[in-house]
């Protein structure tokens, strides 16, 4: 296979490889903008649940607020004058007005110390018995402000939140337990006040994990256990604010921020969770992600297709360059040991397949060390360019020219048989015996010894052609050089 062969077979190969190398030759630019990107990424996350916690923080800052309320609106009740007197008729009256003014509540009033409904904002006209109800057991017994779980009103079936405070006399002695009902679906108005993204929920659970809010729909959720569920479980795990990446109870996976709103007492854990959509909270990451991808697969193309453009004059010319290196010899421009026998490897495949001839010629130039010792190595130089030279202008394209090593030279002949070898190798003895060869240190008379060898049983392969030629070449050596002879 001749350069110009092997050269369209193989460039398209280089070409990828060069296009690969510069992709290579990029990677600290790719690294360097990878590391920027996720950088850049893992602060917009952080912006992202930094903003859902604030988000969580205005919401729970206004519920603690709110629920903040009922402690302040009990803790007075002992200085009222009508809750002092304890009379039925007109603390249900005082309620009443206070509901009027305080729409958040859903019912105040007073429970006997055997949890009785002594007085109420909206009574339900049958007799009510607290001594089960949570807050009210606790106010009692431990003589403390408590928060109760969700309930739904006897009269206004609104889901409600129960806060209670005991009532003493002047010895202590327990006269009421007065408590106040905070309606939680007019806690969803402030869900409403703060611009949430859509698909956002507000939930307030409960320690046993009742949904004691849910905006949107809060109807479908209020009341609903999410006890087990992964935002449950990391409000019961957290110290007190927090966020996570969950599926929510509608299946919808969202990033969440919680924060307790009442610190944990027993059964008055209350906590808030803000959850916004994933594909929402991490938009800006997201998009930065594909910001960086783009430009990372951006400048991969435009390495590869400058490489590929601009690149191939680069290949072609270092492929040719690389492949004289590899395989012409650098002193005759003719082909090199490795590349001869890599044809002559072809040629005796080709040969066997086709049932073709195929003779080898092996010369050397006669009493060459003498010439390098008179003469000098450059003249010894220049006579083997002129004998290349010489040989090369007297053969065929097809046939094979190389340089074996030192002043030894081998010429494959295809489609040539013993006699044809033979009448070869003579022409080209005569070529290099007929005149001296210029060099630079004057004339110099050559003639060379040859070697024929053809393709047989025997010589099946290219080394053993080469041995055969070989010995034939030493037999023409022991004749007397500058003849020809041909293995038997």
């Amino acid at each position: 296979m001749e350069p110009s062969v092997a050269t369209s077979v193989t460039i398209p190969r280089i070409r990828l490889r060069l296009m690969f190398l510069s992709v290579i030759a990029m990677s600290p630019l790719f690294a360097l903008t990878l590391a920027t990107g996720l950088e850049e990424r893992n602060q917009a996350l952080n912006d992202d649940k930094q903003e859902v916690r604030r988000l969580a923080r205005v919401v729970s800052d206004d519920l603690v607020r709110l629920m903040e309320g009922p402690r302040q609106l009990l803790s007075i009740m002992p200085a009222i004058p009508v809750v002092q007197e304890g009379d039925p008729a007109e603390c249900g009256r005082f309620f009443a007005s206070l509901v009027r003014d305080h729409p958040q509540y859903a019912n105040i009033g007073l429970i006997s110390p055997e949890g009785r409904m002594v007085a109420c904002a909206a009574p339900s006209g049958e007799p009510e018995d607290f001594s089960q109800r949570t807050y009210f057991r606790k106010a009692r017994d431990e003589r403390s402000f408590a928060v109760g779980e969700y309930h739904l009103g006897p009269v206004s079936r609104r889901p409600s939140l129960g806060f209670a405070l005991p009532i003493t006399d002047a010895a202590g002695r327990l006269r009421f337990v007065a408590f106040a009902s905070l309606d939680l679906t007019w806690i969803s108005g402030l869900a409403l006040a703060v611009e949430l993204p859509p698909g956002s929920t507000v939930t307030l659970w409960d320690d046993r994990g009742i949904v004691l809010l849910r905006h949107p729909d809060p109807e479908d959720w209020i009341g609903r256990s999410g006890a087990g569920s992964e935002v449950h479980n990391a409000i019961l795990a957290s110290s007190g604010e927090g966020s996570v990446e969950a599926r929510g109870l509608d299946g919808v996976n969202r990033l969440y921020a919680f924060r307790r709103l009442i610190g944990r007492s027993g059964d008055s854990e209350v906590a808030l969770a803000i959850g916004v959509p994933s594909d929402v909270a991490y938009a800006d990451a997201r998009k930065l992600e594909r910001r960086n991808l783009i430009i990372l697969v951006g400048a991969t193309i435009v390495a590869a297709g400058l490489a590929a453009a601009f690149g191939e004059r680069v290949v072609l010319r270092l492929y040719s360059r690389l492949f004289d290196l590899a395989n012409t010899d650098a002193l005759t421009r003719i082909h090199s040991r490795r590349r001869f026998l890599a044809l002559a490897e072809a040629e005796c495949a080709r040969a066997h397949r086709f049932q073709h001839p195929l003779a080898l010629l092996m010369l050397d130039v006669d009493h060459f060390k003498a010439v390098n010792d008179t003469r000098g190595h450059g003249a010894g130089d220049d006579a083997l360019v002129e004998i290349a030279a010489r040989l090369r202008a007297l053969l065929r394209d097809v046939d094979v020219l190389g340089r074996y090593g030192g002043e030894e030279f081998v010429v494959l002949l295809p489609e040539s048989g013993g006699e044809a070898a033979l009448e070869v190798a003579e022409r080209l003895r005569e070529a290099i015996s007929a005149r001296p060869i210029q060099t630079r240190a004057g004339a110099v008379p050559v003639t060379i010894s040859a070697g024929v060898a053809t393709l047989g049983a025997r010589t099946s392969t290219p080394e053993a052609l080469l041995a055969e030629a070989d010995r034939a070449l030493y037999s023409a050596k022991e004749r007397g050089r500058n003849c020809v002879v041909e293995a038997r």
